[in-house]
């Protein structure tokens, strides 16, 4: 066993039982109510209230303002351990990042990380940077870089990852560099190795969960990981709920407007796989149950774990061989794109290495040779 499935293994509780808890919270009577079917009414004053999130966030920021109603996550590094274990300016994308109680807690234990966060609340990102500009570090200030957005309804900004980069963007040019793309000045930052979802998800509604994820994957280097932390299905933040406050199928509304969704394990799995995230390839196990807290047949517990984005440059498109079989051709590791660029290959062509500078993300490769890729960068083996 690994050091780091070590640390996983003795930091979650082995005491919990899921089929019991199921059993229990079934056979209440007094719970039967989170078990029934919502009417059509609630779930279309549900679905009315998914415009007025962000307003809902804002105002719970500001009512907390004073003081830590979220308290940092020091947690985090032993539940993830991937995260300490990185590489040196490893870049983070923390979704949802409320008042920065995550953000601190990774910015602190990893003194190179670079630290992306944004929230659909303005008010939260004030808070954020009021938390981390008091921190004793002045490190953490600068590797920090909040910004405002609503992943649920709107893809993140092209800087985190270019439509190239992203994957949306299929064609590639033959014929020469991008204009807005090049080894001199790059277009983005080229993705994130790390997006975190810390009781973020939850948070939307249920429909809009699938876009959401799609935009986190799109953001991820290849090979990069999705870090999600959430509500378990009947968890007792769930069953503290009243029977008016359910609006929908395993969704309810707080008094303050927030809402909050709580997740079987079929369910997380179907929608990350949906969205492009496996499981292979993890030094974790994908899935962790945590069981802290029990008062009566009430259990706190979450569903964490960590997947992995693989690369859908596994292969190169048929078409970019057949119109430029002799040509070499340059793969920037950082767009995800293929260019025409002339270079001076090391010995003979379908042979030999192409060599680039270390520090540049270019990878060359010669079409019509049918080229594999041996290690990501920064060379590409030609056979």
């Amino acid at each position: 066993m690994s050091r780091e499935e070590l640390v996983a293994e003795n930091y979650y509780s082995k005491d919990f039982d899921w089929e019991q808890l199921r059993e229990e919270v079934e056979n209440d009577p007094s719970l039967q109510f989170h078990l029934l079917p919502c009417s059509s009414e609630k779930i279309d004053n549900l679905n009315n209230h998914a415009e007025q999130d962000s307003e809902a966030w804002d105002e719970f920021h500001a009512r907390h303002s004073t003081g830590k109603f979220f308290k940092e996550r020091r947690y985090l590094l032993k539940e993830f351990p991937e995260l300490a274990a990185c590489k040196d300016y490893s870049k983070v994308l923390e979704v949802g990042c409320g008042n920065g109680s995550t953000a601190l807690a990774i910015l602190r234990g990893r003194e190179s990380m670079i630290l992306y966060a944004c929230d659909c609340s303005n008010e939260a990102l004030v808070r954020a940077k009021e938390i981390i500009g008091a921190a004793n570090s002045i490190s953490d200030k600068h590797r920090f870089h909040p910004f405002q957005n609503d992943f649920s309804t709107t893809a993140f900004p092209s800087w985190l990852a270019c439509n190239i980069c992203s994957g949306a963007n299929s064609s590639y040019e033959i014929n020469g560099l991008n204009p807005s793309c090049s080894d001199e000045t790059e277009c983005c930052i080229g993705g994130v190795d790390f997006v975190t979802l810390i009781f973020t998800l939850s948070a939307l509604p249920l429909d809009r969960m699938p876009k959401a994820l799609a935009h986190c994957f799109a953001v991820l280097k290849p090979g990069g990981l999705l870090l999600f932390r959430d509500y378990g299905l009947y968890d007792m933040t769930m069953l503290r709920f009243q029977p008016e406050q359910k609006m929908g199928y395993r969704e309810y509304l707080r008094s303050d407007g927030t809402r909050s969704y709580f997740f079987c394990l079929d369910t997380v799995r179907n929608l990350t796989s949906a969205a492009g995230f496996t499981e292979d390839g993890i030094p974790l196990s994908p899935l962790y149950v945590g069981a802290q807290t029990v008062i009566g047949c009430l259990h706190t517990w979450w569903i964490v774990f960590c997947l992995n984005r693989t690369s859908h440059m596994n292969s190169f498109p048929a078409e970019i061989l057949q119109e430029s079989p002799h040509y070499p051709l340059v793969y920037n590791h950082a767009c995800r794109q293929l260019l025409a660029k002339p270079m001076t290959p090391l010995g003979a062509t379908g042979t030999i290495l192409y060599k680039v500078q270390p520090e540049t993300p270019w990878l060359l490769l010669v079409c019509g040779l049918n080229p594999t890729v041996e290690k990501s960068f920064p060379l590409l083996l030609l056979v």
